[in-house]
């Protein structure tokens, strides 16, 4: 009996000894979303008028491979693809957005923290290198779209992993600090335009499927 319990005990340890090892390697494939709401206040006097904004919206799909290089340490490689709509202007009452379709490679780093049982705490930084193309209204009913890339950094703070079994594990990250500079090339007159920006959100989420191999 005795030696019954020592081998179940022996399976069960067994079974939950799924560790982040030198040399394990993975696939992934996940899907996001960001939306946001936006109030402003204009004064006169003491009047106050509030104007509501519509919802910024963001949604990708990416795929990445990571490589354990030492316990505990990933690097990783992704490539994804990206849509966004976010409200430029009001005209005749009706909201203008500027559309954004993109494609990106981002070579990252993380780090796996054990919390329970097959449960990781994995902050992750990384590169981000993006390129595609705005749609921008010049009027309610035309519209001109410009190219533009993107370099940028970014850290993962929230990031969790649960690792259902050898083989598969599924991961959810909320929440994102990034720094980018962008440059957009504007019409046919050369004019190119910098932006510089830092982004700190919390009502991001990217839900991932892995698999190990």
């Amino acid at each position: 009996m005795k030696k019954l319990v020592l081998l179940i005990l022996v399976v069960l340890l067994s079974l939950g000894a799924i560790a982040q090892d030198r040399g394990e390697k993975f696939v992934d494939f996940a899907g996001y979303s960001w939306f946001g709401n936006t109030k402003s206040k204009a004064s006169n006097g003491q009047q106050y008028a509030t104007s509501n904004v519509p919802s910024n919206t963001y949604y990708g799909l990416e795929t990445s491979f990571g490589y354990f290089v030492a316990k505990r340490f990933l690097l990783g490689l992704g490539v994804g693809v990206g849509y966004s709509k976010v409200p430029d202007r009001q005209e005749n009452s009706e909201w203008l957005f500027v559309k954004t379709s993109a494609i990106w490679l981002k070579p990252y780093l993380s780090y796996y923290v054990k919390l329970a049982d097959k449960f990781y705490y994995k902050p992750e930084v990384g590169v981000a290198f993006e390129m595609g193309n705005s749609k921008y209204h010049e009027t309610q009913y035309l519209t001109e779209k410009y190219p533009y890339k993107s370099l940028g950094f970014y850290v993962n703070y929230f990031a969790l992993e649960y690792r259902v079994s050898q083989h598969f594990a599924i991961d959810a990250t909320v929440g994102q600090l990034n720094r980018s500079q962008s440059k957009m090339d504007i019409g046919t007159s050369g004019t190119t335009v910098t932006t510089k920006q830092w982004h700190f959100d919390f009502n991001s989420c990217e839900v991932a499927a892995k698999i190990y191999f």
